[in-house]
C-alpha cells in the first residue's frame, strides 16, 4: 500500500484500516482529518493513485492474506473481520485481488499473481 506524506492522508488510511470491519463512509473520515470530503477524495487519488473505495479495498485484502496466512480462523469469520457481509462476496473480491479463493490461498500459501 502506498504510503502518503500528508499526515492527514496517514491518518485516513490509518483509520480506514483500524476500522475495516465497520461502516464507514468518505464524509465521516474527512471530518475526522479536518479536509473537506473533495479535497481528501481528491488528495488520495493524488498521493497513491487511488480513490478512498480502492484504498480501502486493498487494505481489506491486505489484511485478509494476513489473517488467512497467520491464522487458522474460518474463512467466514476473516470475511467479517474485513468488513465483508457475506463469505461469497468476500470470496469474489478477494479471487479478484489475488487470483485465487481464500481457501485456495490459505493452501497454496501464495498468491497467484495474474
Amino acid at each position: 500500500m502506498p504510503v502518503p506524506r500528508d499526515p492527514r492522508l496517514r491518518k485516513a488510511l490509518d483509520l480506514t484500516e483500524a476500522r475495516l470491519d465497520q461502516p464507514l463512509r468518505l464524509r465521516e473520515l474527512a471530518r475526522e482529518v479536518a479536509l473537506s470530503e473533495r479535497s481528501l477524495a481528491r488528495k488520495l487519488m493524488n498521493e497513491i493513485g487511488m480513490n478512498w473505495t480502492e484504498a480501502q479495498r486493498r487494505l481489506r485484502m491486505i489484511r485478509a492474506v494476513e489473517l488467512l496466512a497467520e491464522t487458522r480462523e474460518p474463512v467466514t469469520s476473516i470475511a467479517l473481520a474485513v468488513g465483508y457481509g457475506s463469505p461469497s462476496a468476500f470470496g469474489a473480491a478477494f479471487r479478484d485481488f489475488a487470483g485465487q479463493s481464500p481457501s485456495e490461498f490459505r493452501a497454496d500459501g501464495s498468491i497467484a499473481w495474474p
